[in-house]
């Protein structure tokens, strides 16, 4: 008797969450250029939180804050999202999803993946174009797939340098999730055939008239 036909699964995993733990800190120079998107940059000094960052002078934002909120009238934001990668993981596709106000531009291990409403040579004390709120609240999905080779065995850093659009802005807000999509996995095989009721039928190599079911894998690795 035939039986159904295998179907996949597609799996995400997330890497940083919304709320996840951060490193941030509000430059007052330009000092650090770039550096501070490094994977390998000393952020100790920096202060402790959680996104989403920002401050909201009237109503809108408050639900997506973490744990932390800049001053009112900050312009720029720097933060440092930390993630491991486990050994022998791969991934299929890397999606930065981002709500904010104004803009950003995110770096994955000190390199740019992404960036929206930001000047081209963004400093410490950029300012972006406006990002209307009713959209800022809303994720914005960037297809980052071509720079899963950026990401390493271990500790991975994501860092975004948030732009508001002057000091003047009643709010600000930055808060990226990033996820990974992990190789299609196959979530059931076909059941090639079967026997049930099999009191005289069919005798298996013992002779004996057990019920028996027969599947199939149609794929080239094994399933378990």
């Amino acid at each position: 008797m035939g039986g159904a036909a295998c179907s996949a699964l597609a799996l995400d995993e997330t890497l940083v969450a919304s709320g996840a733990a951060c490193r941030y800190q509000v430059p007052t120079n330009g000092s650090d250029g770039t550096n501070w998107t490094a994977r390998t940059f000393n952020d100790a000094a920096w202060s402790l939180g959680a996104s989403g960052l920002g401050y909201e002078n009237s109503s809108g934002y408050e639900t997506l804050f973490g744990t932390t909120m800049a001053p009112s009238g900050t312009i720029d934001i720097y933060v440092r999202f930390r993630f491991t990668v486990p050994a022998g993981k791969s991934y299929s596709s890397l999606t930065l999803r981002v709500k904010y106000d104004d803009g950003f531009i995110a770096y994955l291990n000190g390199t740019e993946v992404a960036r929206a409403n930001a000047p081209a040579n963004a400093v410490y004390n950029s300012t972006a174009s406006d990002h209307p709120d009713a959209q800022a609240v809303v994720f914005q999905d960037f297809d980052i797939a071509s720079y899963l080779p950026q990401l390493i065995t271990g500790t991975n850093v994501l860092a975004v340098h948030a732009m508001n659009s002057g000091s003047g802005s009643s709010d600000f807000l930055i808060l990226p999730v990033l996820v990974a999509g992990l190789p299609e996995v196959v979530t059931n095989i076909a059941v090639n055939e079967f026997m049930a009721l099999n009191s005289k039928t069919l005798a298996n190599s013992l002779g004996k008239y057990d019920d028996w079911i027969e599947l199939y894998n149609p794929n080239a690795s094994s399933v378990s």
